[in-house]
């Protein structure tokens, strides 16, 4: 597994250094997919890595349901960030939801309370409705030398502050939307 971490981790430092845009600009590194049958395709390809355990990550904007299955992640953000999807994001028995909170929060109530901005200092989900199973996991990834003192947990916070969700959402209660927590400093 050390060597496939490696791998990764390199992996996803290069993609996140890599410019997207117009194929026409002269900065751009990668473009839009050429047509509906291949984005289906890439689409079908992120399902069935999603469902084998993968991580699904990063910000913009995905069409459609995402099941986020035993074992695999969703990571929004892009240290951090905002995912959006269209459809309906279900957390599994089992899942995680990797939520990253950095150190940006330095005490001064001028700058939005120290509170933070969601896709600023921490990580957001934006989608249509939300079903989270009993046992999914919420994983807190403190990075920058974030830690559980800083000034935003002195704030009332709501998991409206991470999720915004159009439609239903779907748990024993919004405000105890999971059961299960882990803390990590670093990156996951």
């Amino acid at each position: 597994a050390g060597v496939a971490d490696e791998f990764t981790s390199k992996l996803v430092e290069r993609m996140r250094a890599h410019t997207l845009g117009r194929g026409t600009e002269p900065s751009t590194r990668m473009g839009p997919l050429i047509d509906e049958s291949t984005r289906a395709k890439v689409h079908e390809l992120v399902e069935a890595s999603v469902a084998s355990g993968a991580t699904l990550g990063g910000s913009g904007t995905h069409g459609g349901d995402i099941a986020i299955k035993n074992g695999a992640i969703l990571a929004p953000g892009n240290s951090p960030g905002i995912l959006t999807t269209t459809g309906t994001t279900t957390l599994d028995t089992g899942s995680i939801f990797s939520w990253e909170l950095n150190n940006n929060l330095d005490g001064d109530t001028a700058n939005t309370g120290d509170t933070g901005v969601r896709g600023t200092n921490y990580d957001g989900l934006t989608s249509s409705s939300l079903a989270v199973a009993n046992g999914a996991i919420f994983r807190v990834v403190l990075t920058d030398a974030a830690s559980l003192t800083n000034a935003f947990w002195d704030a009332n916070q709501s998991w409206t502050n991470i999720f915004s969700v159009a439609g239903t959402t779907t748990n024993a209660a919004f405000n105890q939307l999971f059961n299960s927590f882990e803390v990590f400093n670093g990156t996951t």
